[in-house]
């Protein structure tokens, strides 16, 4: 029950995002694209502006580079891709999770309204009363707001040029690109 309440409170934070794109090529061409496309990213500014590498032969993960300097924190979602064969086509499966940052912060925040609440109630101060507002309730919303736009940089990275390229060379064989979203 509060599993479910959480989920739907917070649900870049809590919840997978899950694609499904079937493309008319077979696997090895789709692993080449997308290799194609890994080694031309890989900087701030440039194009494309993400990093990727197969894990395995079937599986892939990539993220957004932030021109941030973060000392070494991650922000950003990660978006990881599955490879399967059936009937000469290739169907690929993304999962989006969001940085474990923002869920840590989100936790440490509201940990930290919960001692601000203590300190109301012993004290009663109508500052520390807007502190247990602050970060009881909306510091967990922005830490899902920002990981929801995280999330929809790498999806959208995803589309603009994993899927357009993969699209192109499909429908030059005759198919054309289908998507299925799925949430999870």
């Amino acid at each position: 029950m509060i599993r479910m309440t959480l989920k739907k409170l917070f649900p870049a934070l809590l919840t997978t995002t899950t694609a499904t794109y079937t493309y008319s090529l077979d696997s090895n061409e789709v692993r080449r694209q997308i290799n194609s496309l890994f080694a031309k990213g890989g900087k701030f500014l440039s194009v494309p502006d993400f990093t990727g590498r197969f894990d395995s032969s079937q599986c892939f993960s990539f993220y957004v580079n932030s021109g941030t300097f973060t000392w070494g924190a991650f922000y950003g979602s990660t978006l990881y891709g599955q490879l399967y064969e059936e009937d000469n086509k290739t169907i690929v499966e993304t999962t989006v999770k969001s940085s474990v940052f923002f869920k840590i912060t989100a936790a440490i925040l509201f940990l930290a309204g919960i001692g601000m609440f203590y300190n109301c109630v012993i004290n009663f101060s109508f500052t520390d009363l807007l502190w247990v507002i602050g970060l009881l309730f909306l510091s967990p919303f922005l830490c899902d707001k920002f990981a929801d736009v995280a999330n929809g940089v790498v999806e959208d990275r995803y589309e603009d040029y994993i899927n357009k390229l993969l699209g192109k060379v499909s429908a030059a064989n005759g198919g054309l690109p289908k998507a299925t979203n799925l949430v999870k």
